[in-house]
């Protein structure tokens, strides 16, 4: 560091490297300090799910604040695809949550039922149409969920972009 940044981002994962970008397009100096290799520690692990209603829980502050970023997250992959020249792998297609058996299935449905308290749409499936979306779905299958509002995103990709 060269004491004259305006910005120290501790950790350069997902998170820390997209709050650097941001400071960066708005013309401050940053560095980004990371005890390992950018990207590789939870960026890496996690599944690029995009999905406030079914990841909280329940209605409030937490929700809120995942709505919100999620919505403003295709203007975000716009913008880095702007700067890189590169395909974030984004997706907004939905996303499929099945169930093996009776217990997970009850889960599904418990999660579909919280998702519809704050007004989130979750189309249950029996077993034939969550196959007629995913052909590739294998046994066991109980129950299947789609949650049409949903995104996807290549973590991987992602954080190796920001980096």
């Amino acid at each position: 560091m060269s004491g004259a940044d305006d910005v120290v981002v501790i950790g350069g994962g997902v998170i820390g490297c997209a709050v650097a970008w941001a400071a960066a397009r708005r013309g401050l100096a940053v560095t980004v300090v990371e005890r390992g290799t950018p990207g590789r520690e939870a960026s890496w692990a996690a599944a690029g799910m995009l999905s406030p209603a079914a990841e909280s829980g329940e209605a409030g502050p937490f929700l809120e604040l995942g709505r919100r970023s999620l919505a403003l997250y295709p203007d975000f992959v716009a913008a880095l695809r702007e700067a890189t020249g590169e395909e974030p792998a984004y997706t907004t297609a939905g996303r499929l949550v099945v169930a093996r058996d009776a217990a997970e299935a009850e889960a599904l449905r418990a999660m579909a039922r919280r998702c519809a308290t704050v007004g989130v749409e979750v189309e249950l499936l029996e077993p034939a149409a969550a196959r007629r979306l995913e052909p590739a779905l294998g046994e066991p299958l109980a129950a299947a969920a789609f949650l049409a509002a949903d995104h996807l995103v290549d973590n991987r990709r992602l954080a190796t972009l920001l980096w």
